[in-house]
């Protein structure tokens, strides 16, 4: 999970692996991050949307959302840092938490907004080891969009 190797670009098209990558990743988050919203409070049950629905919505966060956060804080900055910082989970630690600060502002209250930070700063360390993992954003994104998509039709904050 240290530096992408040299042949790789995080533009290269999906790769077989990549998908089983994600998702083991994301399945790992969603442990991590579903327990904690429903203790906390800051996640409640919600009625799904229809499928027709949640693809336009997943399709819609894939592009507006997940594809421009993950192009600048993997794609950018976290490929950026890993060139400053040498121990590579530090710079992962730093754009992972750069993340989560940019989700600050989107709860009002102190209590919600640190734990959306807390939860969008792991959600960040799993959407950077999966750029790490496969060398490629396509794995970053896609958890990040189905993370979104998740909340939006199943849990709402």
């Amino acid at each position: 999970f240290g530096v992408v190797g040299k042949q790789r670009q995080g533009l290269d098209p999906p790769q077989p692996l990549d998908l089983p990558k994600a998702l083991t990743l994301l399945a790992i988050y969603t442990a991590i991050a579903l327990p904690a919203g429903l203790a906390s409070g800051f996640l409640t049950i919600n009625p799904a949307m229809g499928p027709s629905q949640a693809l336009l919505t997943g399709l819609g966060l894939a592009l507006i959302v997940a594809l421009p956060e993950e192009l600048f804080f993997r794609g950018i900055l976290d490929t950026g840092l890993r060139r400053v910082f040498k121990p590579a989970w530090l710079s992962l630690l730093v754009s992972s938490t750069l993340f989560g600060l940019m989700h600050w502002n989107n709860r009002g209250e102190l209590k919600w907004q640190l734990i959306y930070f807390g939860l969008a700063t792991v959600a960040g360390v799993f959407y950077g080891l999966a750029y790490r993992w496969t060398g490629r954003l396509f794995a970053a994104v896609l958890i990040h969009t189905l993370v979104d998509l998740f909340w939006q039709a199943f849990l709402r904050p």
